[in-house]
C-alpha cells in the first residue's frame, strides 16, 4: 500500500489557498482569451516576415508606378487619354507636337508626387493588410482593450484611404481591381464595429471574422500580377521584337533578359502573397482557438511559412537590384 502523508493543519490550509489562487488565475487567463507567450515569438515572426513582404511590394509598386506614368505619356503623345472615354476634348495636339489643353483627369499621371491611380490602389490595399497584422500582434501580446481599439481606429482610417484609391483607380494597361473594393468595405465596417466592443474576447472574434476579407484583398492583388507584368514589360517586348526584326539578336537578348527578370520577380511575389495567406490563416487559427496554447502544427506551419517569406523576399530584392543596374 502507498503510504499517505498527513499534512499539518496550517500547511494543508496554505496548500488549499495556493490551489484556489492557481484555479482563479487559470480561469482569468482563459476568460481573457489566453494566447500562449511561447507562441508569441511565432506571431512576431509572422509580422516581421510580412514587413519583408511590404518592402518587396513597395519596390514592385515603385516600378509599377513608373511604368504606369510612362504608359500614360505614350498615350498623351498620341493625343489619347490614359483611360478611354475620359477626355472632354480630343485631338488637340497640334502640328507643333504638344497638347495645348490641360485635363484635370490627367493630373495623377502627370504629377511626380505620389502614385498614379492603379499603383495607389495596389499599394494602399497592401497597407491595409499590414495594419491588420499589427492588430493581430497587438492582441497576441495581450495589449489592453483600449489599445486594441486604437489599432482598430487606425485600420479604419487606412482602409478608408485604400477605398478612396480603389474608387479613383482607372483601367490602364488592363489593370482593374473589381473585388478589392467590396473586401475593403467589409474590413472598414469590421474595424468600425471593433472600436465599440466591450471585451477582448469580442474583439478577437471581430478580428477573426475579417480573415476572409483580408484574404480576398491579397488574392485580388495577386490576380492583378499578369496586368502588372504587361505594364512593366510591354516596351521591352516591343524593343526586343524590333531588334529581332533588324537581325540584332544580341540587343534583343538584353531586352529579353530584362523581361525574364521581371517574370521571375513577379513569380516570387505571387508565391510570396500565397505564403502570406497561408501564414495568416495559421495565425488567425491560433487566435480562434486560444485555449490550445502552442499547437505544434501551428508553430510548424508558421515557421515554415516565415522561412519561405524571407527567401522569396530576398529573391525579389536581388531582382530589383539587377533591373536597376540594367543587367
Amino acid at each position: 500500500m502507498l503510504s499517505r502523508r498527513i499534512m499539518p493543519e496550517g500547511e494543508n490550509v496554505a496548500c488549499s489557498k495556493s490551489l484556489q489562487f492557481a484555479l482563479v488565475l487559470l480561469f482569468a487567463l482563459m476568460s481573457a482569451g489566453c494566447v500562449s507567450t511561447a507562441g508569441l515569438s511565432e506571431f512576431r515572426q509572422y509580422r516581421d516576415s510580412f514587413e519583408r513582404v511590404n518592402v518587396a511590394s513597395t519596390a514592385i509598386f515603385d516600378e509599377m508606378g513608373a511604368a504606369e506614368r510612362a504608359k500614360a505619356r505614350q498615350l498623351f503623345l498620341r493625343g489619347l487619354p490614359p483611360v478611354p472615354a475620359t477626355r472632354t476634348a480630343s485631338q488637340t495636339i497640334k502640328a507643333s507636337g504638344f497638347d495645348e489643353q490641360f485635363y484635370i483627369e490627367d493630373a495623377p499621371y502627370v504629377s511626380q508626387t505620389g502614385d498614379p491611380p492603379a499603383t495607389a490602389a495596389f499599394r494602399r490595399s497592401i497597407a491595409a493588410v499590414a495594419v491588420f497584422n499589427d492588430i493581430v500582434l497587438a492582441y497576441a501580446e495581450g495589449r489592453s482593450l483600449s489599445e486594441l481599439k486604437r489599432e482598430a481606429a487606425v485600420l479604419g482610417s487606412v482602409v478608408q484611404e485604400a477605398l478612396h484609391a480603389v474608387g479613383g483607380a482607372r483601367v490602364i494597361g488592363g489593370l482593374s481591381m473589381p473585388a478589392v473594393g467590396a473586401a475593403l468595405t467589409l474590413v472598414k465596417a469590421g474595424a468600425d464595429q471593433a472600436v465599440a466592443l466591450a471585451s477582448r474576447a469580442a474583439f478577437r472574434d471581430a478580428v477573426v471574422a475579417q480573415q476572409p476579407n483580408i484574404d480576398a484583398i491579397l488574392v485580388t492583388v495577386r490576380d492583378g500580377t499578369p496586368a502588372i507584368f504587361g505594364l512593366l514589360t510591354g516596351d521591352l517586348a516591343d524593343s526586343a521584337k524590333d531588334a529581332m526584326d533588324r537581325g540584332d539578336k544580341a540587343t534583343a537578348q538584353v531586352f529579353i533578359a530584362q523581361i525574364e527578370t521581371y517574370r521571375k520577380m513577379l513569380s516570387d511575389w505571387v508565391l510570396l502573397l500565397d505564403d502570406t495567406r497561408t501564414a495568416l490563416r495559421a495565425t488567425i487559427a491560433a487566435m480562434e482557438h486560444p485555449y490550445g496554447c502552442d499547437p505544434p502544427l501551428f508553430v510548424h506551419e508558421l515557421a515554415a511559412s516565415a522561412d519561405q517569406l524571407r527567401a522569396r523576399t530576398e529573391s525579389i530584392r536581388n531582382a530589383i537590384v539587377t533591373l536597376r543596374r540594367g543587367l
